[in-house]
């Protein structure tokens, strides 16, 4: 049994056909008195209405006029990620911002990255201070030492379980604040 495809509420399984099966059996790896599917035709199974960013484990059996097989190995995916929700900046300080966003219905413990540039593009001046790597996993967090009067772009994405990255999300932006020139 193998992940053929997953996108982020959707998986399809698929397995080696073996021969005189005339249908297959999917259940639940950790459950395996739950059949989720019967399979009458061809070795792969398309599964719908599945959670973000979550681990589903499923193995399969093989049925002919004989009865049907032990199960097959389990094979465990995580569904896809869900881009996360564009970044908001506040308590925006001469060297300092922080920036929250939404985690678009990823689950608790979804890992991102974010990373800002005073380029618009994102092609100079990257900083990535959190890496997907630190597997940070709040929805908001804060930049220091930053230039005072300067633009900044910021973005985020997310990773599912097995580590696949979703595309950023919409780029938010700020100005920090001028420091204000002494007077008399």
């Amino acid at each position: 049994l193998s992940l053929h495809d997953a996108l982020p509420i959707c998986i399809t399984w698929s397995w080696d056909s073996v021969v005189g099966a005339a249908s297959y059996k999917i259940y639940v790896a950790s459950q395996p008195a739950t059949l989720i599917a019967t399979i009458n035709s061809g070795t792969s199974a398309y599964e719908v209405n599945l959670s973000t960013n979550m681990a589903y484990g499923r193995a399969v059996t093989a049925v002919n006029a004989g009865g049907e097989s032990a199960l097959s190995n389990s094979a465990t995916v995580y569904t896809l990620a869900a881009v996360p929700g564009a970044p908001i900046p506040s308590a925006v300080s001469y060297s300092s911002f922080t920036i929250t966003w939404g985690a678009n219905q990823n689950p608790n413990g979804t890992r991102y990255e974010v990373s800002y540039s005073t380029d618009t593009n994102f092609v100079l001046a990257v900083t990535t201070p959190i890496a997907i790597s630190s597997t940070f996993t709040a929805e908001t967090t804060s930049f220091v030492n930053l230039v005072p009067a300067t633009t900044y772009y910021f973005r985020i994405r997310a990773a599912n379980g097995d580590g696949f990255l979703t595309d950023f999300s919409a780029k938010g932006s700020t100005v920090t604040l001028t420091v204000p020139v002494p007077t008399g």
